[in-house]
């Protein structure tokens, strides 16, 4: 641990470069007992306090575990537009044959209407948790009188350098300014993003993106994400009127 540097807290917003951003950080974090995930984070208990020692604290983590620190943290995180994320994690279910919704979704939702179709189904409820605002619900926010308190908290750590937000780009730029990505050196890139990329179509079931979406489809999907909408814009927005200096976390 080195004295003054803050503990660099990843949230993994799924399908916003988090493999791709965590995956640098490990190669810098590479002191297992110096990091925890999500999973650790939870075998600690809820309100138990962060180990000194700890650097980096990385995955479904939730906003405000800084609270449970004794050092100053650094919270690093990628905001993508709603739509392309659904669409991203459709795609990912449908290429991942591991993930545990993989089966239910190649038997019963092989295209984005039959999503939306099935997404207020109760006994579907927590298989389609994930299309329904899941970004502000990792920032706490589960009602809209509640977005603005956290908008205002969030960007006054952007403020004060201990919360760095943007577009996936902004995100990949900052962690180069701050040293963790050496000039020059790609972005890693998750395993299933060649399969996303190519032209082909899928076999098994119809590749999602927002541009070919049907009306309907889109427009059920916005009103589904309403609150997810309004948070990522507002954490871009005060992404944009903050603009932090990035801080030399990594010494040359």
């Amino acid at each position: 641990m080195s004295e003054g540097r803050p503990v660099t807290i990843h949230l993994h917003v799924p399908k916003a470069a988090g493999s791709s951003v965590g995956k640098v950080f490990l190669s810098h974090f590479d002191d297992p007992a110096r990091c925890l995930n999500h999973v650790a984070v939870n075998r600690l208990g809820r309100d138990a306090p962060i180990p000194p020692e700890i650097d980096y604290v990385y995955g479904h983590v939730r906003y405000g575990i800084h609270a449970r620190m004794a050092r100053p943290a650094v919270y690093v995180t990628a905001m993508r537009d709603p739509l392309s994320r659904l669409c991203s994690l459709f795609n990912w279910v449908h290429l991942r044959p591991r993930h545990w919704n993989h089966r239910f979704f190649k038997d019963h939702v092989p295209t984005m209407a039959h999503l939306v179709a099935l997404i207020d189904a109760p006994q579907h409820a927590e298989r389609l948790a994930a299309y329904k605002n899941q970004v502000s619900k990792i920032f706490g926010v589960r009602r809209a009188d509640a977005l603005g308190a956290c908008l205002d908290d969030i960007e006054a750590r952007m403020a004060a350098g201990g919360f760095v937000s943007g577009t996936i780009g902004d995100v990949e730029a900052w962690l180069r300014a701050a040293g963790f990505l050496a000039p020059g050196a790609p972005m890693p890139r998750a395993k299933h993003t060649a399969a996303l990329l190519a032209s082909e179509p899928a076999p098994d079931f119809e590749k999602a993106a927002p541009q070919t979406l049907p009306a309907d489809v889109r427009a059920a999907l916005m009103e589904k994400n309403a609150l997810d909408c309004a948070f990522v814009d507002g954490v871009l927005a005060a992404a944009r009127r903050t603009q932090p200096a990035a801080p030399r976390l990594i010494e040359a």
